[in-house]
């Protein structure tokens, strides 16, 4: 009995000394992404899941089948998942107020996920049609859903930066977007 309770205290102990040098290894990271690399990391999985979304409507490569909108939906439902877990994993930036930034970017997030949860309901809506000319019909019917979408990911980074922040988080954010590679991409298609 006496040998389990002190081998569960050296674990316990092992424990707490293994979180402690993690939260240690946090502190000496400064906590966060910094300003930049967190703007970079939005704007590049905000650009990678625009193209996943706007390959949806792509008939360049001919006309648009059942079929291929299954496809598309099913990549589309990915790059979805994907957009969600990797911005919900970056947490807050290195800025004042990060936290507030954070909670607007999961709003942010809550909100694509919810137009794109309408957007493939009307798409579904349009694969189970009975007859070609509704599922034409059910096509059209997803253009307001597709805009709405479309510039929500375009307005994302004036979203981010309308957070109640004090001017100086704000400055610093502004100059991370506007330095950020990936988000120079994403205003470049508005």
């Amino acid at each position: 009995m006496r040998r389990s309770w002190l081998l569960a205290a050296a674990l316990a102990a092992a424990a707490v000394i293994v979180v402690g040098a993690v939260l240690l290894l946090r502190g000496d990271e400064g906590g966060g992404p910094s300003a930049e690399e967190w703007a970079g990391s939005v704007c590049a999985s905000l650009v990678e899941w625009r193209d996943s979304i706007t390959a949806l409507a792509d008939v360049s490569g001919g006309t648009l089948t059942a079929e291929s909108l299954r496809e598309r939906l099913d990549s589309a439902e990915t790059a979805t998942e994907s957009l969600v877990t990797e911005l919900r994993e970056l947490g807050p930036p290195e800025v004042e107020a990060g936290q507030t930034v954070d909670r607007e970017l999961d709003a942010l997030v809550s909100g694509l996920q919810a137009g794109y949860d309408e957007l493939r309901a009307g798409a579904q809506e349009a694969l189970d049609a009975s007859s070609p000319a509704e599922f034409l019909r059910g096509l059209a019917e997803l253009a307001p859903a597709f805009q709405r979408l479309l510039e929500s990911v375009a307005g994302a980074t004036e979203r981010l930066l309308d957070a109640d922040l004090p001017g100086e988080a704000r400055a610093e954010l502004e100059q991370a977007f506007a330095d950020a590679e990936a988000c120079q991409a994403l205003s470049e298609e508005r």
